[in-house]
């Protein structure tokens, strides 16, 4: 399941497979975005939402946690 979310949150995970492309040349940079899109996915489910802008209205602790557990996602 591919999570298209937002322009600007697409953004963002084009930006961190740029990041993590440079950092793991040999690997291509759709596999790290497609790595970032399935953490989300999961981090969605998780705190159950249905797409990003649901996470944008919520306090800054509430995103806190759920990009915390977009990092945790990358983990395993």
């Amino acid at each position: 399941m591919t999570v298209t979310g937002s322009k600007k949150q697409e953004d963002k995970i084009e930006n961190m497979g740029k990041l993590a492309k440079e950092l793991f040349p040999e690997i291509s940079i759709e596999s790290f975005e497609e790595v970032f899109r399935q953490s989300t996915t999961a981090a969605l489910k998780k705190h159950q939402y249905q797409q990003w802008d649901d996470v944008v209205k919520e306090q800054p602790l509430v995103r806190k946690l759920f990009f915390d557990s977009i990092l945790d996602g990358l983990h395993t």
